[in-house]
């Protein structure tokens, strides 16, 4: 299995194991509102229970699920409380942090364009002729920095730090995009 086949699996079954398939039965009682088009009232109530459950299995205090479909909205449903000490609700207007959802949207798209001849995973990502080049960062850069490949970050063997509470992106949370990759 290539790397493109297995990112685009895994991103199927994310989407296939978080929502319900969407069709249309003959003489069910579905739901037409502005931003849940098309289900059917069964589908809507497996789709509240999977996440139900997922936020009682994980301690998920709230979460926004949205579903589109050739370009349109189809399905926003806020679900859960945006805040434990105000009991605010949560809405599908709510922004939420991606995480690590964007990895596998991102590890697709980059082979696209590997496929495409526009990115090689040899290409490197900081320094002079780089696909980052020099925004990131005070040069010199430290020792290994400019070896840093397309493939180690894809693969999470670039180095750097561990996947802990000491996250740089948890240690700095009023810094910007940006600021935050200059000091990691």
């Amino acid at each position: 299995m290539t790397r493109r086949q297995f990112c685009s699996r895994a991103l199927a079954c994310t989407a296939a194991g978080a929502f319900a398939t969407t069709l249309k039965g003959l003489g069910q009682e579905t739901i037409e509102s502005e931003k849940n088009r098309g289900f059917l009232m069964k589908e809507l109530r497996d789709m509240e229970d999977l996440v139900a459950a997922c936020m009682e299995e994980n301690s998920v205090p709230g979460m926004s699920v949205a579903i589109a479909k050739e370009g349109r909205l189809v399905y926003a449903r806020g679900f859960g409380l945006a805040s434990k000490e105000t009991g605010e609700k949560v809405t599908p207007d709510h922004l939420f942090r991606i995480a690590s959802v964007s990895k596998p949207i991102t590890a697709t798209m980059i082979f696209k364009l590997i496929e495409a001849g526009k990115l090689h995973l040899s290409d490197k990502v900081f320094g002079s002729g780089a696909l980052l080049g020099t925004d990131y960062g005070p040069l010199p850069y430290p020792q290994y920095v400019e070896d840093i490949t397309l493939d180690h970050l894809l693969t999470h063997t670039a180095g750097g730090w561990r996947n802990s509470k000491d996250d740089p992106m948890f240690l700095h949370t009023d810094m910007d995009h940006k600021q935050l990759i200059t000091w990691t």
